[in-house]
């Protein structure tokens, strides 16, 4: 999104121009379905596909149609993050069926 002052915005407009190329456009982007978290060294791999992914690689974010796959992480991990999930929401109210480890 660039906005703000006219002269401002031609000069990030040409700032971008000499990384990429761009296309004005008439509302927010139609993003995929599902949302990733990303290393941003992996977001730049996602970003270089060219499956319809959109990625914010300083984020590490990217958009794909697929889900992403479960990560996995060592018992010691899941069992820490159970018993924080008892000890902090023990009536299962905050992110009702969200499970980190999954």
């Amino acid at each position: 999104l660039l906005e703000g002052h006219a002269p401002d915005v031609a000069e990030q407009r040409a700032a971008l121009a000499r990384v990429g190329s761009f296309v004005d456009c008439d509302g927010p982007l139609a993003l995929p379905a599902h949302r990733w978290s990303l290393t941003p060294a992996d977001a730049l791999e996602v970003g270089r596909s060219s499956d319809g992914s959109v990625v914010s690689v300083g984020v590490g974010t990217a958009w794909r149609t697929a889900r992403q796959p479960a990560r996995s992480l060592p018992e010691p991990v899941r069992e820490i993050s159970a018993r924080l999930k008892r000890n902090f929401d023990p009536t299962g109210r905050l992110n009702p069926g969200r499970c980190v480890w999954t």
